[in-house]
């Protein structure tokens, strides 16, 4: 197999390949698989096939000289470890194009324009500030706020910075579509979240209408000593919720489960959280509701707009305390809870052979009046055109 030269992170150009080596060279190259098409005109070596980098290199080689790595690409270039990167993101100035992809991998998309850019290890890429607000804005909230907790963390000691910098950019974006529920998914972002899953629940539990909690709050004994750390928490009513990674807690069950008693005896309501419980949270939303009802806090939770229904109707607090899920829990509590509007009473219409039928159908059929089974009184006959003398 021949040596293959050094590229642009493992990405060439085919016509430099032959300037240097000659096609027959690449052709040798290809048979053996040393070299594999990506896009026309690129070749990229084999053993990076799957590397962001070679794939982000690629996409430039083969669009215009002034397009930017974007989105989910840009991110991962940036460190961010959370993002899908099986795609690859180019953004390309208006009016130039891009050459169509000569083989199977992902073609490079076209989005609004962009020309702030930060070029690292010689890619030209947007900087991660622009990058996590577009990405917030084109993303799910739980998705889009893993990205922001990322760039806080990253950011350090600047993290007050690097949100006014992400608000920023949310401004002035030319695209105002998304940029509301951007700004309110911006002020959840927490630069002390430690992985992704947690970013994913805490927004997934907001959603599903439970109280902001704290993120990385550390419990203290009666003499202000730090005992321990716990991922969420609402410590006014001494509930957490522990997010249990494989990682990060492999070989690690008897230290967990001691740790969970000691936050047991100082009257801590502990909810652990694993990978399977995050394809369906209904066990955590339960558990959870029965810890805030135990700590005196009965509601019926209220889900924000594009979650998951979850059996339940609103989030409506208990007046005083008062427990919305007995009957005559109290006529305060009666009138602010809030219930889904029932499905209306089928008409009556002397068609039905039940007497009951269904307003629609009634109409469907013989084109009469909802109202009290009446059928609608037929049209005026057009009056006769004079004609003239």
């Amino acid at each position: 197999m021949p040596t293959v030269p050094d590229g642009l992170h493992g990405a060439h150009l085919r016509s430099a390949l032959v300037a240097a080596h000659g096609k027959a060279w690449l052709r040798n190259a290809l048979d053996s698989g040393g070299l594999r098409p990506m896009w026309r005109g690129v070749v990229v070596e084999t053993a990076r096939l799957t590397d962001v980098w070679t794939r982000a290199a690629a996409a430039l080689l083969t669009t215009d000289p002034r397009a930017v790595i974007t989105l989910e690409t840009a991110a991962a270039l940036h460190g961010c470890t959370a993002v899908d990167t099986s795609k690859t993101h180019v953004l390309l100035p208006y009016g130039c194009g891009t050459q169509q992809p000569g083989r199977p991998g992902g073609a490079p998309r076209r989005l609004l324009r962009g020309r702030r850019r930060r070029p690292p290890a010689g890619l030209r890429v947007l900087c991660s500030e622009r990058v996590a607000a577009e990405l917030l804005c084109s993303s799910l909230p739980q998705d889009g706020i893993v990205v922001a907790d990322e760039v806080l963390r990253r950011a350090g000691e600047h993290h007050e910075l690097a949100s006014a910098q992400i608000l920023s950019r949310i401004t002035r974006r030319a695209d105002p579509r998304g940029t509301v529920r951007t700004r309110n998914v911006l002020d959840l972002a927490s630069p002390r979240a430690e992985s992704a899953q947690e970013s994913r629940l805490r927004m997934i539990l907001i959603q599903r209408g439970f109280p902001l909690p704290e993120v990385d709050f550390w419990v203290q004994d009666v003499t202000g000593r730090r005992v321990c750390r716990v991922d969420l928490a609402w410590p006014d009513v001494r509930i957490a919720v522990e997010y249990d990674g494989y990682e990060a807690h492999v070989g690690r069950g008897a230290a967990d489960a001691a740790r969970a008693e000691d936050l047991h005896s100082r009257g801590w309501i502990v909810i652990r959280v694993d990978k399977h419980d995050m394809r369906d949270l209904g066990r955590v939303v339960r558990e959870l509701d029965e810890a805030f009802a135990e700590r005196g806090y009965s509601w019926v939770r209220r889900e924000m707009a594009g979650d998951a229904p979850d059996q339940g109707s609103h989030a409506v607090f208990a007046a005083h305390g008062e427990d919305l899920t007995r009957p005559n829990a109290g006529l305060a509590a009666q009138n602010a809870q809030l219930t889904r509007p029932s499905a209306k009473p089928p008409h009556r219409t002397r068609d039905s052979p039940g007497g009951v039928q269904d307003s629609r159908s009634a109409l469907s059929r013989r084109g009469g009046c909802a109202d009290r089974g009446r059928s609608r009184p037929a049209p005026p006959r057009p009056r006769p055109r004079r004609r003239g003398c």
